[in-house]
């Protein structure tokens, strides 16, 4: 059994696309580079209604409890 909560991630799917992502709180630009072991965050995005390929995306270097903050607070 998986255990959902060592592997927590999201399927989003809306009328003009897909996104993908697991939820990492403290994101780097590299794996094994950041002192306290931050991770890359690994997004992804289909956008239009066809199959096309995915993109990755990439998430800024931090705590994403500053980024959601800082969402909020604009």
């Amino acid at each position: 059994m998986r255990d959902g909560r060592l592997h927590p991630s999201a399927t989003i799917v809306g009328s003009n696309g897909v996104i993908t992502t697991e939820f990492l709180n403290l994101t780097s630009a590299d794996a094994g580079t950041h002192p306290h072991g931050y991770l890359p965050s690994q997004m992804r995005a289909r956008l239009g209604t066809t199959a096309t390929p995915f993109e990755d995306l990439r998430a800024e270097t931090g705590s994403g409890f500053r980024f959601a903050a800082e969402a909020f607070a604009k």
